[in-house]
Parts: C-alpha cells; sequence; structure tokens
C-alpha cells in the first residue's frame, strides 16, 4: 500500500487526482466546519453546510453518510462519518474503532484509494494517532493508496518516523513525491 501526507487546503483538494474517495470526519457541534471537511465544503459552495443545516446528517458518533459529488472536483464521492460532539471527543478512545469502520465502509464500497484527515490530531498526541491509525485504520483498508492530510505534515512525518516497523510490518510505501519531508521518512523506514 502506498501512504502519502500532504498539506491540508484547497490546492491538496485540488490536486487529488487520480483518488476514488474523501473520508471526512464531521463533528456535531463544529460549525463551521474545519479542516479538509471544511475546504471541501468551501469547494462545494456550502453544500455540504447545507445538508448539516437542514439536519440530514448531522455528525453524530458513527453515522456514515455517502456525499456524491456533482462539480468538477478529481474526487467523485465523499464518505462522512460523525464524531458525536468535538468538546467531547476522545481520539485515543473514540479514533480505533471509527477508523476501522470508515476504511471498512470505504474498501466495501471498492474505494482502491482515498483522502482523510485524522480528528483530534496535535502535535501533543500525533504519535499515538498515528499508531492508532497504523494498527485499527490501515489493516481494516483494503484499497491501493492513502492520502492522509495534515495543517502539519511535518508532524506526521515525526510521528510517521518512530513508526518505522509498523510501516514494514504493515507493507506501506511511503510516498516521497507527496512532501519534502518525506524523504526523510522514506529513508529512515528503509534502513
Amino acid at each position: 500500500m502506498r501512504l502519502s501526507l500532504n498539506q491540508t487546503g484547497l490546492h491538496a483538494l485540488d490536486a487529488l487526482r487520480g483518488i476514488d474517495a474523501l473520508c471526512l470526519f464531521i463533528a456535531q457541534d463544529e460549525r463551521p466546519l474545519r479542516g479538509l471537511a471544511g475546504f471541501f465544503d468551501w469547494r462545494l459552495c456550502g453544500s455540504l453546510s447545507n445538508v448539516l443545516r437542514a439536519e440530514h446528517f448531522v455528525g453524530a458518533l458513527g453515522v456514515p453518510m455517502l456525499f456524491p459529488i456533482a462539480r468538477d472536483l478529481p474526487v467523485r464521492r465523499a464518505f462522512c462519518f460523525g464524531l458525536g460532539e468535538r468538546s467531547a471527543f476522545q481520539p485515543e478512545l473514540v479514533l480505533g474503532p471509527l477508523l476501522r469502520q470508515a476504511m471498512s465502509v470505504l474498501s466495501k464500497a471498492g474505494c482502491r484509494s482515498a483522502a482523510l484527515e485524522l480528528p483530534g490530531l496535535t502535535d501533543a498526541n500525533a504519535e499515538r494517532l498515528i499508531e492508532i491509525f497504523l494498527d485499527e485504520g490501515m489493516p481494516a483498508f483494503k484499497g491501493d493508496a492513502l492520502v492522509l492530510l495534515s495543517d502539519e505534515p511535518k508532524d506526521l512525518s515525526r510521528a510517521f518516523q518512530k513508526s518505522g516497523e509498523r510501516l514494514r510490518r504493515l507493507q506501506i510505501e511511503i510516498d516521497d513525491k507527496a512532501a519534502h519531508s518525506l524523504v526523510e521518512l522514506k529513508k529512515s523506514v528503509s534502513r
């Protein structure tokens, strides 16, 4: 499996050529949307916000929603998963089951590649959340490639450097074209 890390933003969203789906995590009490979900909503002129306002999907913990994309974006569909209330969200307790669910849904939908942002990621918990991602999320995904987006991809890169053995065990290849900091990561993993 190929794993790429990139900066979250409109440019990164527009550059997701060849990616089957977005995996968005939506909190019940976070409006306006932030991160990848916010950029996605911006590109769709508030279409996701309209669905949330109409309460067709509210972001309740673990509740999924498929969001087809009609506009000219490189990705054709987005899978949204509820986080529950952001104020009560505890990534170390909830992220494992949520990632297993999301990666399983993506796999069952036939997605060979997807882009996502880890919810609740901070510099302080990056290493632990990467462990959860590698131990619980990655094994549930049956596709070929994932793009992990972050406001701080260098923080992710450092966290992945400490997970070299897990990367080898899961046979994950880091895509060194995604970000300059990954060239160092790939070298450290292949030692």
